[in-house]
């Protein structure tokens, strides 16, 4: 690995599979293998996890805020900024 290729202490090149649609619902996994997303299709998303097994949640809100809200619950929120 090239040095800094996996980011530092304050940033990071790590994906995250999430998305939010324009619907208002949300998908991410849990897995840690590479994994894909395909939207090539107007009514379906293809997801594809080089494991045996696939983890995930799908989210509902009314505005994409909701939806963020929702997924940091499970993933952990920043903390406040000092005064």
């Amino acid at each position: 690995m090239k040095a800094g290729a996996g980011g530092d202490p304050y940033t990071s090149y790590a994906s995250v599979p999430h998305f939010i649609t324009s619907e208002a619902r949300s998908l991410f996994l849990e897995n840690y293998e590479y994994s894909t997303f395909d939207f090539r299709e107007d009514d379906r998303v293809q997801v594809g996890v080089f494991s045996s097994l696939i983890r995930g949640q799908i989210l509902g809100g009314n505005t994409p805020a909701q939806l963020i809200e929702h997924y940091t619950e499970y993933s952990g929120r920043m903390r406040l900024l000092p005064e």
